[in-house]
């Protein structure tokens, strides 16, 4: 693992995006008005992304006088809303900020995107090019299958254009930059990287409870039994290539409970520690080996939730360790391992924050917090370790986690979410605000450090919205005579995912990932049956019509959808067409299911939504725009992300 390096990018899509920006330098003109008439006098940018981060919840936090930061910043310069992509999905907007090109120009559409050959979701954070070997001997392949990993954001983002004029250049945890850039300077990979499983962040549940054992949406769950009081299991690591087949490698450890002062020892090879009931334990390193010779080190933490009356152990998604990261995760590869040895070990999985421990109910709202100000610390660290040295240039850095708490938390908001519980809500009542305070107090820190040649530009790349309704689009799509089912399985059979029971030769249109809808188009699709040209833009034009018209909240009467967009209408560039043919602009409180996000299609149009994860920004974009703030007053009326 060690040896494999991230493919190049074809010179082509530099040329492309070069072009692209040049377009759009020429178009768009300049967003900051300059104080000064010398440009050269701002010899430093600092930009600080603070993920999710929303107007509403901003403007209410200013009003009570707790964000004085914010509010001086506003004072200063300029406070205004952030018009986001479409859709209004991180990996889309942060791609957007950093090229300055719409998605067709940068070729994200979503976390998820659709293989046409096989109709199926692929993740979209990262792209793998696996080897094949040359000969195979049984079990022996030469030379062993292996993977190069490459960045799918396509476009010139702008730290390579200031790293050619050799700026200084530090770029820190911003979304889809994995692999790593080469810069002017320093890199740190965000949102993109995997942990070590090849996943976003798999997390293990260890449990004496009666249930099944298996997958659990995002993590896995591991039922266990005791042998008097040890608990004898495995860890799950990567994939070993080494091998055909490519089985797991796994690396067994102990739990042993006492049950007198409730804590657990946990013994890994090599190392034995205590975790008391409620405590998360440090980092621990655990190696992988491949072979006899090769090993792969990882890093994870423990948390103990009970011993009795049955076991409960959670314990993170195992991180690439950055002192020896199984694939570079910074620039200079290095570089990883200096923050480790200046701040301590850290996360380094794109999305650190565990929201489907949650989501599944492994841990506890308080536990996911817990995690959550960890993370918040660690990036708050390497923050001011890079401010103290940084002297010119430019400097970016990205706070993910306002956008995670608000996911999981907005039931305490939103008084009419189906999982909002009065005592929960008095109990957490100061989530919000206590994490926008926290944003403040470091927002002080920087600002601590801009002078007068210092421009400060602190963002979000969306607001939030309550998220009451899960909307099973390729359901509707059965009821609408756009999608069929095949005969044997009954068009009421349901299925979650990957399009089981789907009959492609009568299927018109499907939908995939959180925003698109695809025409099944002859020529693009494998088993496409509708004819490009006039058959397919009627058959997006009986989708635009129905979706605004016919998908209908039972309950209320009125329209799910706000707007429909066209791929033509909001895409452009030389990966348009790529996107998907619709995106529906969603009322407040409805979003695409996690069903549809898979190509599932259950038994109903529309369920509650039950999950904690009660908040959302995947509706129509105008309605959760972003924040602005600069030190600078700004020429444009209307801002948006890609004008950065």
């Amino acid at each position: 693992w060690r040896r494999l390096k991230p493919a190049k990018v074809p010179k082509r899509w530099g040329l492309i995006g070069g072009l692209a920006l040049l377009a759009a330098l020429m178009v768009g003109g300049t967003l900051l008005m300059r104080r000064h008439a010398n440009p050269t006098r701002s010899t430093k940018v600092i930009v600080i992304g603070m993920d999710g981060l929303d107007p509403m919840l901003v403007e209410r936090f200013m009003a009570q006088g707790i964000l004085p930061h914010f509010q001086r910043l506003k004072e200063q310069g300029t406070y205004q809303h952030l018009a986001t992509t479409n859709p209004a999905l991180s990996p889309v907007a942060w791609a957007s900020f950093a090229t300055g090109g719409n998605p067709g120009r940068h070729g994200l559409f979503d976390f998820l995107r659709r293989d046409p050959n096989t109709y199926l979701p692929e993740l979209a954070l990262f792209d793998v090019e696996e080897t094949k070997p040359i000969v195979k001997l049984g079990p022996i392949q030469f030379p062993p299958a292996a993977s190069r990993m490459r960045t799918p954001r396509r476009g010139i983002p702008f730290w390579t254009l200031t790293s050619k004029q050799r700026i200084p250049t530090v770029i820190l945890r911003v979304p889809m930059t994995f692999p790593p850039d080469e810069v002017h300077g320093r890199m740190l990979a965000g949102l993109g990287v995997p942990d070590l499983r090849g996943t976003q962040g798999t997390f293990s549940f260890y449990t004496t409870e009666p249930a099944e054992m298996g997958k659990a949406m995002g993590g896995e769950i591991f039922r266990v039994q005791f042998g008097s009081d040890t608990v004898s299991t495995r860890l799950v690591g990567p994939r070993n290539t080494l091998k055909a087949g490519s089985p797991d490698v796994t690396v067994p450890f102990t739990i042993t409970v006492h049950r007198d002062n409730p804590h657990a020892t946990i013994r890994l090879p090599g190392e034995s520690f205590d975790v008391g009931v409620g405590q998360w334990s440090e980092w621990k390193r655990v190696e992988f080996a491949l072979n006899g010779w090769t090993r792969v080190p990882g890093i994870c933490r423990f948390y103990l939730e009970q011993v009795e009356p049955h076991l409960k152990l959670y314990v993170s998604p195992i991180n690439f360790d950055p002192r020896k990261p199984a694939f570079p995760i910074s620039h200079p590869p290095d570089y990883a391992e200096e923050l480790s040895e200046e701040i301590g070990l850290y996360h380094t999985v794109g999305q650190a924050e565990d929201t489907w421990s949650l989501n599944e109910g492994q841990v506890s709202d308080e536990t996911f917090l817990a995690q959550c100000e960890r993370v918040i610390r660690e990036r708050e660290a390497m923050l001011l370790y890079e401010l103290e040295r940084f002297e010119r240039g430019l400097f970016v850095t990205v706070f993910d986690t306002p956008d995670r708490i608000q996911h999981m938390f907005w039931r305490v908001e939103d008084r009419e979410h189906p999982l909002y519980d009065p005592a929960l809500a008095e109990r957490h009542r100061e989530v919000f605000a206590r994490l926008y305070r926290t944003m403040d107090r470091i927002l002080g820190k920087v600002m601590e450090r801009v002078d007068d040649d210092t421009v400060l530009i602190v963002l979000s790349d969306h607001g939030f919205s309550q998220f009451r309704q899960a909307v099973h689009l390729n359901r509707w799509l059965v009821e609408e005579g756009f999608m069929a089912l095949k005969p044997a399985s009954g068009d009421a059979k349901p299925s979650n995912e990957f399009f089981a029971n789907v009959d492609w030769s009568r299927t018109k249109a499907y939908a995939v990932g959180l925003a698109g809808i695809y025409v099944n188009l002859k020529g693009r699709e494998r088993f496409g049956i509708v004819a490009p040209g006039a058959e397919g833009q009627a058959a997006v034009a009986a989708l635009s019509e129905r979706l605004l018209t016919r998908l209908i909240d039972p309950t209320t009467g009125k329209p799910i959808v706000r707007r429909v967009y066209t791929r033509e209408e909001i895409y452009a560039g030389p990966y348009a067409e790529k996107g998907p043919d619709l995106v529906a602009g969603f009322e407040p409180g409805y979003r695409a299911s996690w069903q549809t996000a898979l190509g599932g299609v259950p038994d109903a149009v529309m369920e509650p939504n039950r999950k904690r994860w009660s908040g959302d920004h995947c509706v129509d974009p105008p309605l959760v725009p972003g924040v602005l703030f600069v030190n600078r007053p700004l020429a444009s009326a209307q801002p948006r992300i890609i004008d950065i």
